[in-house]
This record gives C-alpha cells, sequence and structure tokens, in this order.
C-alpha cells in the first residue's frame, strides 16, 4: 500500500475514533445542556467524514470516498449551527440559505461527479468551508458581547483562536491545493482541537495539570513517530512527518479513552466523600467506619485525648492549632526538629503506623490515625481527608 495513503488512513481514523470519544464525554458532563446537542451532531458528522474516508483509502473505495465528500459538504451548516448557539442568536438569514444551498449542491456533486471532476469538486468544496468558516469568524467578532457572561465569551475567543489555528490542519486535507503535502492532517488538528476543548473546560484549579499532561501525551508522540522514522531506511522528512502525524494521532487517541475510562470507572464506584455524604452514621465514630471501609483509608482509627495521653496533649494541641491534616512526609511541619511538638508528632505517627493525621476536634484534641499507601497518596486522596476531616469534626460526639 502506498505509504501516503496508509498515513492518511491512519490519521482520519484515529481522528474519527477520537472526535466519537469526544462526543461521549461531552454528553457524559451535560447531556441536557443546551450547545451539548449541537456539539454532538457537528462532531459526529466530521467524525463521519473521517471514517469514511480512512476506510476508503484502506480499502480503496472509490465510493466511501465520494460518500465522505457528500457528507464533509455540510460540515459549513453544522459550524453555523454551532456558532448560533454559543451566540444566542440567529446567524443572518441570507448565509444560512447560501450554506444549505451549498451543501444540497455540492453532496451530489461528490457522490456522481465523474472521477475526471474529483479535483474541481475538491476545490469548489474547499473554498466553499473556507468562505463559511471566514463568515462564521466574522460572526464571532462583532458578536454582541454584553448579551453573553465573562465565561461565554471567554469560550467564543477561544473558538475562534482555535479556528484559526485549525487552518493549516483543513488546508492540508486538500491535495489539489497542495499536492506535495506530506500527510493529510485535519484528523490530526480535529484531535488536538477537541482535546484542549476538554482541558479548557476544566476547572481552572485543575487546568494547568491537564495541560502539562497533554502536553507530555503531544512530546512523546513526536518523539515516537521520529524515533521510528531512524528506523526507516533511506527514509526522507516526508516519511518521518508522516510517521510523527500518526504516532502524535495514536497517542492523543490513547490518552482520551483512558481518560474516559477513568472517569466511567470512578463515575461507577462511589468515592470517600459520596460514603461519608450518603452515610446513615451521625456520629463520628460511624463516619470514621465509613472511611475505613474506603481502600486507601483502610485501618483508620481515631484517638481521642485520653488516648493521647502519653504524648502530651496541650504540646500537640498547639502544635495542630492551624491544621487539619498532617502528613508523615511533611516532617517536621515548619517547625525546628528538635521541638517537643516534633518530636511527639513524629512518636505518635510511628506509634501507630500512621502516614496521616486528621484533626476532628481540638478540646478535646480528637485525631483520626490512618496509613495511606504510597501509590495511593495523591493530591485527590489529600483533598479527600481534607475535607472528610471538615465533615467529620462538625458532626455530634466530640469525645468518647
Amino acid at each position: 500500500m502506498d505509504p501516503v495513503l496508509a498515513a492518511d488512513s491512519a490519521v482520519n481514523i484515529c481522528g474519527a475514533m477520537g472526535l466519537a470519544v469526544a462526543v461521549l464525554i461531552f454528553r457524559a458532563r451535560d447531556r441536557h445542556g443546551p450547545l451539548t446537542r449541537r456539539f454532538s451532531l457537528v462532531l459526529g458528522l466530521v467524525a463521519l467524514v473521517f471514517l469514511l474516508r480512512g476506510a476508503g483509502w484502506l480499502v480503496g473505495s472509490l465510493w466511501l470516498e465520494q460518500w465522505a465528500v457528500a457528507c464533509a459538504a455540510f460540515i459549513p451548516l453544522g459550524a453555523v449551527v454551532v456558532i448560533e448557539g454559543m451566540l444566542r442568536r440567529h446567524a443572518p438569514r441570507a448565509l444560512k440559505l447560501a450554506v444549505l444551498a451549498g451543501g444540497l449542491v455540492l453532496a451530489p456533486a461528490g457522490l456522481f461527479a465523474p472521477a475526471a471532476l474529483g479535483d474541481t469538486v475538491e476545490i469548489t468544496l474547499a473554498l466553499f468551508q473556507l468562505a463559511t468558516f471566514g463568515a462564521c469568524g466574522v460572526l464571532l467578532v462583532t458578536r454582541d458581547r454584553a448579551s453573553l457572561s465573562e465565561a461565554e465569551n471567554r469560550s467564543v475567543g477561544r473558538l475562534g483562536i482555535a479556528a484559526f489555528c485549525m487552518l493549516p490542519f483543513i488546508l492540508s486535507d486538500f491535495r489539489a491545493f497542495f499536492p506535495a503535502i506530506p500527510v493529510r492532517a485535519g484528523a490530526l488538528g480535529a484531535l488536538l482541537l477537541v482535546t484542549f476543548a476538554l482541558v479548557a473546560d476544566t476547572a481552572s484549579e485543575a487546568r494547568r495539570g491537564h495541560a502539562a499532561v497533554l502536553a507530555l501525551r503531544i512530546a512523546a508522540g513526536l518523539l515516537l513517530g521520529l524515533a521510528l522514522s531512524a528506523l526507516v531506511p533511506g527514509g526522507d522528512a516526508g516519511e518521518t512527518l508522516r510517521l510523527a502525524a500518526v504516532t502524535l494521532a495514536g497517542t492523543l487517541v490513547i490518552g482520551l479513552l483512558v481518560d474516559t475510562a477513568r472517569a466511567l470507572l470512578a463515575a461507577g464506584s462511589p468515592g470517600l466523600l459520596d460514603r461519608i455524604a450518603n452515610a446513615e452514621a451521625e456520629t463520628r465514630d460511624g463516619l470514621i467506619a465509613e472511611i475505613a471501609r474506603h481502600p486507601p483509608f483502610e485501618g483508620a482509627r481515631r484517638l481521642s485525648e485520653a488516648a493521647l495521653a502519653d504524648f502530651d496533649p496541650p504540646i500537640l494541641r498547639q502544635a495542630l492549632a492551624n491544621r487539619i491534616v498532617i502528613r508523615r512526609a511533611d516532617r517536621p511541619w515548619s517547625r525546628p526538629a528538635d521541638d517537643p511538638a516534633t518530636e511527639r508528632l513524629a512518636a505518635l505517627m510511628a506509634t501507630h503506623g500512621a502516614s496521616h493525621l486528621i484533626v476532628i476536634g481540638r478540646d478535646p484534641l480528637d485525631l483520626v490515625a490512618l496509613h495511606v499507601p504510597l501509590v495511593m497518596a495523591d493530591q485527590a486522596t489529600e483533598t479527600a481527608m481534607l475535607l472528610a476531616g471538615r465533615l467529620i469534626a462538625a458532626a455530634p460526639g466530640a469525645g468518647r
């Protein structure tokens, strides 16, 4: 098989898989949201185009390629539908009629035009798509900002920047314009776009972490492509670009699949806070028992002030005055190493084999000692312990 077509096919099939996963993620986040149906429809249409093209090139089916062109003729209409939803107003009637008419003309042309007119149809489709995207860009720039919230204006701005960055990827799909292009990268651009969109849709506190993970995935995909190109004898720059595009597309799809599987597994099993919030117990002992049934916190035990008598509760109380969670890894806890409180906290944690102490009462002193395995001691677990400590502290049962 021609390596150029093989690379094009692989990238497009990866793009179809990635967009399908993105649709599932968006629907899982907000199934009945005002934009969910519009985004799902457009992403599904683009995924279908990528799948038809990739499969057509893979098996050498002209019929599948023609259907891909016919479906692609309606992508501009989908773009207008999404823009209307984001701006919360109708696009100009003339624009909608022109886009609809263009789709109705180009779809049959893509299906039934003779092979000799293939380049003409491709060029016309490219110009039609670019003109529509340009019109959508004008609508974004000239929008009524006062009618949208700050978050909506920010989302519209991000969409405009992303669409502009997508132009080189879109143009690479039309070999009638650029016959020497090493690989059609439109599907790769779509994968990058939806991946960035999923990152931007997270809370701002987590966005940096997600962006760092995404950067690592992109770097890993590109480096893998470069490494494979070094193993290909006589490979040129075009071959290197093709391999890098294929490995990057595959890496992004795998990342989306892993993220989706993790989210589904997390949704299917109740977490620590779910257990506490839905617990029938109304006392601290009952809530602590709920913690002890959660895998990271098995063996959690409550330590009343009487049980802490050997560790000088007044000294401990002073050291824990402004803390909720104490981590063994943070020793000496911003205190001198020979400070009496440091020594007593270290001895207390060593005696009970605890990696963490949760303060649930201060007068009298009331603690929860637990050992969290190293492989589970991530930021999410630390946050869960902090919130769990506040919930347990608010429950009745100050002492035992």
